[in-house]
């Protein structure tokens, strides 16, 4: 999630009452894999269950697509494109999300280009290690679901700012988990959801 251009024309100043126009955040990068015939992960067998990656904003032939000549960022508030990167067996997604992780979402994240981070059921450990120790050195809120991996992002990744209902899934729908999760990131980085 990064910070997007806000709605006030005039750098989120609004000029009659100088006071600051809401700051709106995006999704900006995200990875995904989802497996074929509505197996589960944990169920998976690396080797032959097939598996798609979705990616958000994280092009590999070029840049993220939103910056100017002069490196500075261009937002907007029209969401970014899902594109199908590929489609494998989970051993090989696997191996293309640890590359996409290096390569793209760590780098961006030291940079200061990501203001927080939503896990869902990563392996902070392997796959997502890069991504998950940046945001822990960023310092920067992470929330989201999975018990288990978010437990290793604090206890083994060093991640301190953990925010929100953090954490496994029972009783809740999809609709709840991402409203905890605005709630929670809105708070933590200054602001007030509606």
């Amino acid at each position: 999630i990064r910070p997007a251009e806000s709605s006030s024309p005039n750098n989120g100043v609004d000029t009659n009452n100088n006071t600051s126009a809401p700051t709106y955040y995006q999704i900006r990068y995200a990875l995904f894999v989802s497996l074929h015939g509505g197996e589960g992960l944990d169920s998976a067998d690396p080797s032959t269950s097939i598996a798609t990656l979705y990616a958000v904003g994280c092009n590999v032939d070029d840049d993220d697509g939103h910056t100017d000549a002069n490196n500075q960022t261009k937002t907007n508030r029209q969401p970014s494109p899902i594109q199908i990167l590929r489609t494998a067996p989970l051993q090989s997604i696997n191996t293309y999300c640890r590359h996409l992780d290096r390569t793209i979402l760590q780098p961006l994240i030291s940079a200061g280009r990501v203001a927080a981070l939503i896990s869902l059921s990563s392996d902070p450990l392997d796959v997502n290690r890069a991504s998950v120790t940046a945001a822990a050195r960023a310092g920067i809120p992470v929330t989201g679901s999975g018990g288990t991996s978010l437990a290793a992002a604090t206890s083994r990744c060093g991640v301190t700012n953990l925010v929100g209902n953090a954490g496994g899934s029972v009783a809740t729908t999809t609709l709840t988990r991402a409203v905890s999760y605005c709630y929670a990131l809105s708070v933590a980085l200054g602001g007030v959801y509606s």
